[in-house]
């Protein structure tokens, strides 16, 4: 896997690096966010980055947000010492957030989740589309909706239809941090990023209808994916 690393403090991005180390792991380290943006504007990718908030000249959220527009598979973790900061960071698909002072196990943890979340993102299912069979990566996938007797898989910015029931869908996709949150509708909690009385609230600002019914397991659902994977 590889890893950024970055910090506007010389001795804290020595002991992050430091905590980090692994022959598993290439770890690049970074001094500001213009520097790491900078590697990502010419061409270079990460897996993960450890991402300071509080830098001058271009904060760390101001960083997360221009590689969001380069790079929607990153994980990103943000490391600061306000929390005041959390809302704002969860909106950039912030895999975690941790408080400083950072221990070593903290970021072997940290470590040991995101390579289990980049595992699932190659996963795919094969549905039938227009006559012809198409993959689509589960981790592409925002939501399910259930039409008649067909289901639309809703993607960022595409839909693909397929006859299907959703409970048959919901099958192949239970086991992938999928949740059932009405009869109509299956959500990736990974796109989750709010709540309201009766809305789901996505990672690209579309909003699915939660059931009265299912609102209770929804959110207890939803509770129990944060704990598995913060």
């Amino acid at each position: 896997m590889k890893i950024a690393i970055c910090d506007d403090s010389q001795a804290e991005l020595t002991a992050l690096v430091k905590y980090a180390a692994s022959d598993k792991h290439q770890i690049m380290a970074y001094l500001s966010g213009e520097n790491l943006y900078r590697e990502i504007e010419n061409g270079g990718r990460f897996d993960l980055i450890f991402l300071d908030i509080d830098m001058p000249k271009m904060s760390g959220l101001e960083t997360a947000r221009a590689i969001r527009s380069k790079d929607e598979k990153t994980v990103i973790v943000f490391i600061t010492s306000h929390a005041q900061y959390a809302l704002e960071a969860f909106e950039c698909e912030a895999f975690h957030y941790l408080i400083k002072p950072v221990s070593k196990d903290r970021i072997s943890e940290i470590i040991a989740k995101a390579e289990r979340k980049l595992d699932k993102k190659s996963d795919y299912c094969v549905i039938k589309t227009n006559g012809k069979s198409i993959k689509l990566l589960i981790s592409d996938i925002y939501y399910l909706e259930c039409m008649r007797k067909h289901v639309i898989y809703h993607t960022k910015d595409r839909s693909f239809e397929t006859v299907d029931s959703l409970s048959n869908a919901f099958k192949a996709l239970s086991a992938h941090d999928f949740i059932m949150v009405h009869q109509g509708y299956i959500v990736n909690m990974n796109k989750i990023v709010d709540f309201n009385d009766k809305f789901i609230i996505l990672d690209n600002g579309q909003k699915v209808e939660m059931s009265v019914r299912k609102r209770k397991e929804t959110l207890l659902k939803y509770a129990e994916f944060l704990e598995r994977y913060i």
